[in-house]
């Protein structure tokens, strides 16, 4: 059989079981790594995988979301930091393994952990003080972290942290209607991004001197329609094309071209990156107001496209979250995108310790 033949077999969901476990002990690493990525590799071809001696083989198998739970268990024990990290990412990961990786020497493992859908409340509330900002920073997103510590936290001296905590959809509506009213503009911004905020919020910050509020409000999905209203005559062009985009560029759900697990809350922390949630969370506009599906779905990722990156493909590795100053000048603060249905984490740099 050819290399190539072998390429398109090992990546193939509908390989046969045997096949792939022949092909799990190929001789050559890229058709193994392929392998222990492939979710319908059997569980015994992914334990052999697991104690490969090519450290991408283990990470594909630590990254696999159909990996059993006892086989990312004693990959947590890999002495390779990025294996453990990717141990940290699954959402199969049992929950006695998270707890042991929380205290991993590594922090992007640590960071991984505080980013897994899996950890429990108790563990995130001991992430929260964790001694590396950003393995705090995804504890402060993550929606099962409670509700009393981030009322605690939206009072923080710091306005970093009240922007993350801002974030967070299982922030109380009290403590979000206080945010709202934060003067810290960054904070009011990511109140406007709060998938919990409500219309009076909504009013409230449409208002804002902030430009870059006034837009966060514009495109929120629960922007009520008198307020889009007045947004359109709003004084700042980007605020008016914003509403524009809203009305004529948004698509129904069933017309959506690509996978929207890939899109779940948290987002990605990218400029206007919010235009995708909201085009998978929105249906305003009637199929009588565009062509046709396909033709609206071309427009919306036409217009995507030109306003935020394209995300990296599965295999670019783990992404970050960060609060960053965007090509527009404004900061902006996105979360990356949920390992539940992505089994991604957030991207990293340095190396870890082995």
């Amino acid at each position: 059989m050819t290399y190539t033949d072998a390429r398109k077999e090992s990546a193939c969901r509908s390989t046969s079981p045997k096949r792939l476990w022949e092909l799990a002990h190929d001789a050559r690493p890229e058709i193994r790594q392929r392998v222990a990525a492939n979710p319908s590799t059997p569980a015994h071809a992914l334990a052999d995988l697991a104690r490969d001696s090519d450290r991408m083989v283990r990470l594909m198998v630590a990254d696999n979301a159909e990996t059993p739970a006892h086989i990312l268990r004693s990959l947590a024990e890999d002495a390779d930091g990025y294996v453990r990290e990717m141990v940290a990412a699954n959402s199969r990961t049992p929950v006695e393994v998270l707890a042991r990786l929380a205290h991993d020497s590594f922090w992007v493992a640590r960071r991984n952990v505080a980013w897994n859908p899996q950890t429990s409340p108790e563990l995130l509330v001991m992430l929260a003080h964790d001694q590396h900002g950003q393995v705090r920073q995804q504890a402060l997103i993550n929606v099962h972290m409670p509700a009393t510590e981030l009322s605690t936290y939206a009072h923080a001296k710091s306005g970093r942290v009240r922007c993350h905590v801002a974030l967070n959809p299982n922030m109380p509506l009290d403590a979000l209607w206080a945010l709202s009213q934060d003067p810290d503009p960054r904070v009011r911004a990511s109140v406007a991004q709060n998938a919990r905020a409500t219309e009076e919020i909504l009013h409230l910050l449409s208002c804002d001197r902030v430009v870059q509020v006034r837009e966060r409000v514009a495109e929120h999905p629960k922007t009520p329609g008198e307020v889009l209203e007045t947004l359109q005559q709003d004084a700042e062009q980007s605020v008016r094309e914003a509403t524009k985009w809203e009305a004529s560029h948004l698509v129904d759900e069933e017309a959506v071209l690509v996978d929207h697990t890939r899109f779940d809350w948290p987002l990605e922390p990218r400029d206007n990156a919010s235009y995708v949630h909201r085009l998978l969370r929105r249906r305003r506009t009637s199929s009588s107001a565009c062509a046709s599906s396909a033709t609206k779905a071309a427009m919306c990722f036409k217009r995507l496209s030109r306003k935020n990156p394209v995300p990296p493909p599965r295999g670019c590795g783990p992404r970050s979250f960060r609060l960053q100053t965007c090509s527009s000048g404004h900061h902006s603060a996105f979360p990356g995108p949920s390992a539940e249905n992505t089994g991604r984490a957030p991207r990293h740099t340095g190396a870890p310790p082995v």
